[in-house]
């Protein structure tokens, strides 16, 4: 088991901000300086090996970010929030040239500045083939099989209320 424990303390730190114009009745999206950015945060990593054919990493990430500017549309602006990550791995080798690994990972709802983040998730698979003696590698992969990685982002801004749906291109396959 493996245990790291970190903190950052950041003034002026460049953030993507999302801020209304009622009078417009638009959202706009710009990078600015808040005055700071404090993260306090543990990492846990327990690899394990279950067989001789089976292994699994799991890790837990917990951090509290604290965002804060002493004006912001005409007002002093505080976010905080304690947000978790995990992801497992599992690792099974077949036969003595076949391998396939599994990865699910899941975070929970954060913030990011003036913005807040409801939870995401999504799962990995890939397979590896060896040839010629270990000299030559086959290796299928794909992300996101189920399509779930997407962000639904809301103000973190007590005045606004937005709601913005992101869904980039998470779905990906690799042949290498």
């Amino acid at each position: 088991i493996n245990a790291t424990i970190g903190y950052s303390a950041t003034r002026d730190v460049i953030t993507t901000t999302l801020l209304t114009d009622s009078i417009k009745k638009t959202l706009l999206i710009k990078d600015q300086n808040l005055a700071s950015e404090n993260t306090l945060n543990l990492n846990v990593s327990a690899p394990l090996t279950i067989t001789k054919w089976w292994n699994t990493t799991n890790e837990v990430t917990l951090y509290h970010t604290n965002y804060s500017t002493p004006e912001l549309m005409g007002v002093p602006f505080k976010s905080s929030k304690l947000t978790w990550l995990a992801s497992i791995t599992q690792s099974f080798q077949l036969n003595p040239t076949l391998s396939t690994e599994l990865m699910a990972s899941y975070q929970s709802a954060q913030i990011y500045g003036t913005y807040k983040v409801r939870p995401i998730y999504g799962i990995d698979l890939g397979f590896s083939k060896s040839f010629a003696d270990n000299k030559m590698n086959l290796k299928l992969a794909a992300t996101d099989i189920f399509n779930q990685r997407k962000a639904n982002i809301s103000s973190a801004i007590a005045q606004q209320d937005y709601k913005v749906y992101q869904k980039p291109e998470t779905r990906v396959l690799r042949l290498t």
